[in-house]
């Protein structure tokens, strides 16, 4: 069970991410905060951590890109769709994601100028991650 992802500024401009899973704590500091918040994906999939009532769309898509075995390439192009997704629509939690929010997250990202290839890129990346979701018995149904 995944007990804390913390991401933090360090004085020296660096970001480092904590993840707590069952017991087991681990770190990584990185450059960004975008790839803090990779490598602590990254992190919870090595640690075999599985999503909480408390996991949010942002924690899921990490762990479903870190668990996947996608190549790099891919990884790096659902990065770049992930780039486009609304803050907001990325830090709600994983349960409370509707079709409606779904539509909606959809609707910003492209009159906030994402391309059309960004938007179906961001589609196939959340509804392989819900998916994933619903396998782990974690969601009744996929919302996308």
């Amino acid at each position: 069970m995944v007990r804390g992802v913390h991401v933090a500024k360090l004085p020296s401009g660096s970001w480092r991410v904590r993840v707590s899973v069952d017991g087991k704590r681990g770190q990584a500091v990185r450059p960004t905060r975008r790839e803090a918040e990779i490598a602590g994906g990254e992190l919870l999939a090595e640690m075999g951590a599985t999503p909480t009532s408390s996991s949010t769309v942002l924690e899921l898509l990490d762990m479903h890109l870190a668990a996947h075995g996608y190549a790099p390439t891919t990884v790096a192009r659902m990065r770049w769709a992930m780039g486009y997704m609304p803050a907001v629509f990325l830090g709600r939690p994983v349960w409370a994601v509707s079709t409606a929010l779904v539509d909606q997250a959809y609707a910003q990202m492209s009159a906030e100028g994402a391309s059309v290839h960004a938007v179906r890129a961001a589609l196939t990346l959340l509804s392989s991650a819900m998916s994933r979701a619903v396998r782990w018995g974690w969601l009744q149904r996929n919302p996308v």
